[in-house]
């Protein structure tokens, strides 16, 4: 997420040191009316393109940490059990984990 984060950053410096070149030093336009309007609006579009593809990405990146939050919090613990530990388990006096191959049991 940093790195997204290090892009936006990148994208905004650009459009203000762009938009910046825009003007004098005096805060004046250094093109006249229609030509600033128009570089203006290129740079814009441009901004907004580039934003719109960080934000396609980031949005990307939420549902990819989102499954496999899901994942994490929907799996089954028994499943990183070895299947030793699965044999062993009811030999220490727990209940049986597994009665057939997918179907859980944790109250035996």
């Amino acid at each position: 997420m940093t790195e997204l984060r290090d892009r936006i950053d990148q994208v905004a410096d650009r459009y203000d040191g762009e938009k910046a070149s825009l003007y004098r030093v005096d805060g004046r336009q250094r093109y006249a009316g229609a030509e600033h309007t128009e570089r203006m609006g290129a740079l814009r579009e441009r901004f907004h393109s580039e934003m719109d593809s960080l934000e396609a990405e980031i949005g990307e990146e939420i549902n990819r940490n989102v499954t496999a939050l899901a994942a994490v919090e929907f799996s089954d613990p028994v499943d990183s059990l070895s299947a030793e530990d699965l044999q062993r388990g009811p030999t220490l006096g727990g209940p049986s984990l597994r009665k057939t191959p997918g179907i859980y049991s944790w109250r035996t």
